[in-house]
């Protein structure tokens, strides 16, 4: 194998590397992270509260129209007694039945829009719940697929590992330092492949046909015109 070649599979093993490390980042990050089901349990939490509020707004509506009929039925039975013998008492007993049966009629009328309002309220609590049993099974479902991948990731890294170990051991020295050396410079891609056409495929210059030519060859590390990485052709 070439220095160049093995310049250029280093590279691709530490790119393999870094990439699967980024990767493993990611699923670490996104482990135990439950952001999706928590927006969804505060919504049921939410309808919830506001099934409760109508639930609670057509009891005391149902309450006070019972209350408001036995007072009004009262007073009709006073009224027709006989035993209220003062006009001004009888009258004031009418105007208390006819302002309790307007209230009694007005109660109604909120009562059936507060009904109204709680199918809507129990529909949409209905709804929350059903997306809240749908995100946390999907959450469970990818909670796992990450704890798998993660699993595989540590494996995979864990033989790339060797295979870097044993890329370096092979290097001689002067060839580990080209490739330290460069790497730092240029982004953790110190090797470029050379083009058909004689370019250098990570900036584009195009190289003379003599240091094309010393690429293709193999014999000696060349660099590219451009950017000074090491050339290699596949």
């Amino acid at each position: 194998m070439s220095q160049a070649s093995a310049l250029y599979h280093l590279q691709s093993l530490d790119l393999e590397i870094a990439a699967r490390r980024a990767r493993l980042d990611e699923i670490n990050a996104a482990l135990g992270e439950d952001k999706v089901v928590r927006k969804a349990q505060l919504l049921v939490k939410r309808t919830k509260d506001q099934l409760g509020a109508s639930q609670a707004r057509v009891t005391d509506l149902g309450l006070e129209i019972e209350s408001i009929k036995t007072r009004y039925q009262e007073s009709e039975i006073r009224l027709y007694s006989g035993k209220v013998k003062n006009p001004k008492e009888l009258q004031d007993i009418q105007q208390e039945i006819a302002s309790l049966k307007r209230r009694h009629a007005q109660l109604e009328d909120n009562l059936l829009e507060s009904m109204m309002r709680l199918d809507d309220h129990q529909a949409r609590f209905d709804k929350a719940l059903k997306k809240l049993k749908r995100v946390k099974t999907q959450w469970e479902d990818d909670q796992a697929a990450l704890a798998a991948e993660k699993t595989a990731l540590g494996a995979q890294l864990a033989t790339l590992g060797l295979d870097r170990a044993a890329a370096w051991e092979a290097m001689d020295g002067e060839t580990q330092a080209v490739y330290d050396d460069t790497r730092a410079r240029k982004g953790d891609q110190p090797v470029s492949l050379l083009q058909p056409d004689d370019t250098c495929s990570l900036c584009g210059v195009r190289q003379t046909s003599h240091g094309a030519q010393l690429v293709r060859r193999g014999n000696s590390l060349v660099r590219c015109a451009g950017c000074e990485r090491v050339l290699f052709v596949k």
